[in-house]
C-alpha cells in the first residue's frame, strides 16, 4: 500500500501505550498471553498532539491549576489523570476514564489552544492475519472478492475472536506466516473445515446471528478459492517470513508515522531500542533520515508535552478497546449510561477528533477492524 504523505509543518508530540515489543505465536496462543504485566489487548497506539503554526503554547503550570494537580507534580501521568482498576472491564474503563474532571479539563485546554491529537493505532491481531485474505483474493481475482475484502477480513477476525485456540493452533502448525506453496491448498482445507466447524456450533446452538453469517460467507470464499482456483494458490503475502512472528518489533509502526510527515518536527518519549532500530534503518534510508525527529526523556519537565502525549494516548487506547470489546448494542446504550460530566468529556474528544480530521485527516491513522469503524460512527454520531 502506498504510503499517503502530508506536506502540512506542524510539531508532533508522541507517545506509547500497550507496546508490548514483540508479537509471537506460541501455539495456540500469543507469547503475551501469561506475561502478568500485559493485558493482551490487540490494541497499540502511538499517538498525542500536534502543533501548527497557528496553534497557541499551553500553560502547563496553569493546566496543572485546572486539573488540580500540586505545584510539586513536575511530572504528568496516566495514573494521576484516571486510576483503572484491574477488574475494570474495556467499557467500565472507558466510562470511568470520562468520568475524569482532569480528563475534560486537558481536552478544554488543547482546543481552545487550537492543538490537535493524533494517532497511529494497530489492532495487531487483526493487522497480523490480513495477508491471507489478500492473499485468497488474489487467488479468485474475482472483482466481487477484491470489493469485498475488507468485510472478509472482518469475518476472518471475527472467527479468530470466536475460537482462538483453534486458529492460532492451525497458524502455528501451518508455521504461519511462513506458508510454502506445497502447503498452500492443506491450509485452506484445515482454515475451511475449523470455520465449518464453528458454523456446526452455531447452528447447534440455534444462533442465526451476525457471527454465523459471517462465517458462513468467509467459508463461501475460501471453499470457492479451494475448488476452483486449487492451482492457483500461493500464499505470495505470507510465504517469505519467519515462522512464528507476527510483529518482530514496533518500530515500522513510528517508522510509518515519521515518513507521513516529512516536513514536520517529531519528538518522541525516549525508547532505546525503538530508537536504536530506526537509526539503524536511516542510515539506508534518505527519506528517513532527512525527517526531523528526535527522542526525549518524557520526565524532564522541560518536556511537559510529550507527557500530555502519554495520558493523550493511554485515553486514546481506552477509546479503541472500548471499541474491539463492545457489541454494536453495547455502544448503542453506551451514551445514555452516561452523566453529564462523562457526556461532556465525551463531547470534547469527539470535538478534538472531528478537529483534528478536518485538519488533515491522516492526523488520525488506524488500522481497525471494520465492525470496530461501525461502532465509532455510532458512537460518535
Amino acid at each position: 500500500m502506498e504510503l499517503i504523505l502530508s506536506k502540512n509543518k506542524y510539531t508532533i508530540y508522541y507517545d506509547e501505550s500497550n507496546n508490548m515489543r514483540k508479537l509471537l505465536l506460541a501455539g495456540d496462543e500469543y507469547n503475551i498471553d501469561n506475561d502478568p504485566n500485559q493485558d493482551a489487548s490487540p490494541i497499540f497506539v502511538l499517538a498525542g498532539i500536534a502543533f501548527a503554526n497557528f496553534s497557541k503554547q499551553i500553560d502547563f503550570d496553569l493546566l496543572k491549576k485546572k486539573m488540580h494537580l500540586q505545584n510539586e507534580c513536575t511530572e504528568l501521568k496516566f495514573s494521576q489523570m484516571v486510576k483503572i482498576r484491574a477488574k475494570y472491564t474495556p467499557i467500565e474503563a472507558f466510562r470511568y476514564a470520562l468520568g475524569s474532571k482532569r480528563f475534560k479539563a486537558l481536552f478544554e485546554c488543547l482546543s481552545s489552544s487550537k492543538v490537535f491529537i493524533h494517532y497511529e493505532m494497530i489492532n495487531t491481531v487483526y493487522w497480523s492475519f490480513l495477508d491471507i485474505i489478500e492473499d485468497i483474493v488474489l487467488c479468485t481475482n474475482a472483482q466481487e472478492d477484491w470489493m469485498n475484502q475488507i468485510f472478509y477480513k472482518d469475518c476472518l477476525y471475527r472467527l479468530i475472536k470466536l475460537d482462538k485456540e483453534n486458529f492460532l493452533s492451525l497458524m502455528t502448525g501451518f508455521n504461519y506466516p511462513n506458508i510454502t506453496k506445497e502447503h498452500s491448498l492443506k491450509f485452506l482445507e484445515r482454515l475451511n473445515d475449523l470455520i465449518m466447524k464453528n458454523v456446526a456450533v452455531k447452528f447447534s446452538e440455534g444462533s442465526k446471528d451476525q457471527d454465523s453469517e459471517m462465517l458462513v460467507k468467509l467459508g463461501f470464499l475460501v471453499y470457492k478459492c479451494i475448488k476452483l482456483f486449487s492451482e492457483n494458490i500461493n500464499f505470495e503475502l505470507v510465504f517469505d517470513h519467519d515462522k512464528d512472528i507476527l510483529i518482530e518489533d514496533f518500530s515500522f509502526f513510528y517508522i510509518n508515522r515519521l515518513k507521513t510527515f516529512p516536513n514536520s518536527k517529531h519528538i518522541l518519549d525516549k525508547e532505546c531500542k525503538i530508537e536504536e532500530k530506526i537509526n539503524n534503518i536511516r542510515m539506508h534510508d534518505p527519506e528517513l533520515d532527512a525527517v526531523n525527529f528526535s527522542f526525549v526523556e518524557s520526565k524532564e519537565a522541560q518536556n511537559y508535552l510529550v507527557q500530555i502525549s502519554d495520558v493523550t494516548a493511554g485515553f486514546i487506547r481506552l477509546y479503541f478497546n472500548f471499541l474491539e470489546y463492545s457489541s454494536i448494542e453495547d455502544v448503542s446504550l453506551f451514551m445514555d449510561s452516561l452523566n453529564p460530566i462523562q457526556k461532556q468529556t465525551m463531547s470534547l474528544f469527539k470535538e478534538l477528533l472531528d478537529k483534528s480530521a478536518e485538519e488533515c485527516h491522516i492526523l488520525l491513522h488506524r488500522v481497525v477492524v471494520p465492525m470496530d469503524e461501525h461502532k465509532a460512527s455510532i458512537l460518535l454520531s
